[in-house]
């Protein structure tokens, strides 16, 4: 089963590590109890919390910790989302929201084939199969039907017990059912239409192992999308961040999966030639660009995937809400556009950074990592 095939694995990958003449078992499982001691630290008194604090100071440059009551309803929300996400969608989501969405979707996608049947640097097979991947692109948006039905959602927390007066047990408890629940996957054919995001969170990704561009219900409100808002505002909010995850299935890492999620080249030696080209305009571009507040330079390779999504969710955007809302409905150019960039200004520049902001976003810099998030400046260069 499952778990005997996970011990098997698990102790050949340590008869390997126990091998080599730097590692003990002393060492190992000293690291395995480091490793559990550091998880549970952030759930304990402070006594507890004041020693890590002082450890990620050194570690991370991070100057204090977030409120007690900031972290339990974030690892709340993390550990159990399905059940806190039924609970938002019934008190605090508009669920037409999800055809607003999907129709987004829709034209937001009409216009990157657009672009892309106006590029020069990739050959007509490429193009082909590079449309057919972005017409398959599964959208899920909002949440799984299945938490609007309260039996079916019970069947998702059968096996997990909580009790009302024992905190750290309670998470023990929530880690050993996640534990289980991800054993039992393995050896098991991938469900592709398996939710695997909380719903009540202000996020958006794409999967390149499924293809799917996701779309919580916790993002599609203010700021970034609101039914009163004119639609030159939601183009600039969540259109752009559509089309941000659309292009993602074709960046530097998502361009080596084909339509149906399995990695593998689909592109000919001279288009991934050309877009290595363009590609390196970003890298070059961004690398240049210099962060006066923490007086460090970004990564440019390291980003570049952001940074090709991002010009490419803007030009989309802007093309639909160009296209759309001044040629076909003949909409005030001025105003529409005006209303657009101002809209998409503060989501792209920025908003206001404290002093934990910057030192995080000074670690991330220096490390491999990379900021996630670099655009406050734009580029005509993106391959998109």
């Amino acid at each position: 089963n499952s778990f005997t095939d996970c011990n098997i694995y698990l102790s050949l990958k340590f008869s390997v590590i126990l091998k080599r003449n730097d590692f003990s078992c002393r060492t190992l499982h000293n690291f395995i109890l480091w490793k559990l001691v550091m998880s549970l630290m952030p759930h304990m008194i402070d006594e507890y919390q004041q020693k890590r604090v002082e450890f990620r100071k050194i570690l991370l440059g991070i100057l204090s910790e977030r409120n007690r009551w900031s972290h339990c309803v974030e690892w709340t929300n993390k550990k159990l989302g399905m059940a806190v996400g039924a609970l938002f969608i019934r008190d605090n989501f508009n669920h037409d929201s999800k055809e607003t969405a999907l129709e987004m979707i829709r034209t937001i996608r009409e216009a990157f084939n657009e672009l892309l049947a106006e590029n020069h640097w990739m050959d007509s097979g490429t193009r082909a199969v590079a449309k057919s991947k972005a017409d398959s692109m599964n959208e899920r948006i909002g949440y799984p039907e299945f938490l609007k039905d309260p039996i079916e959602l019970s069947k998702e927390y059968v096996t997990l017990q909580i009790t009302e007066n024992h905190y750290l047990g309670n998470v023990l408890a929530v880690l050993q059912y996640d534990a289980y629940h991800n054993l039992e996957k393995l050896r098991k054919p991938v469900d592709k239409d398996k939710w695997t995001t909380e719903p009540a969170v202000v996020n958006a990704y794409y999967n390149p192992n499924k293809n799917d561009i996701v779309f919580p219900a916790g993002i599609l409100q203010p700021p970034f999308y609101s039914q009163h808002f004119p639609k030159s505002l939601n183009y600039g909010g969540i259109g752009v961040v559509i089309g941000h995850e659309i292009t993602h299935g074709f960046d530097d890492k998502g361009r080596q999966f084909d339509k149906d999620g399995n990695m593998m080249q689909w592109w000919n030696n001279a288009t991934v030639k050309a877009f290595r080209e363009r590609a390196q305009c970003i890298v070059d571009q961004y690398s240049k660009y210099k962060l006066q507040e923490v007086d460090l330079y970004i990564n440019g390779r390291m980003t570049q995937g952001e940074n090709i999504a991002d010009n490419g969710g803007l030009k989309q955007s802007f093309r639909v809400n160009y296209f759309i809302l001044i040629i076909r409905l003949r909409i005030s150019c001025v105003s529409k556009l005006r209303m657009y960039w101002l809209y998409v200004m503060p989501e792209y520049f920025g908003v206001s950074c404290d002093a934990e902001c910057f030192e995080k976003t000074i670690t991330m810099i220096l490390t491999t990592m990379g900021p996630q998030k670099t655009t406050w400046f734009f580029s005509c260069g993106s391959p998109w």
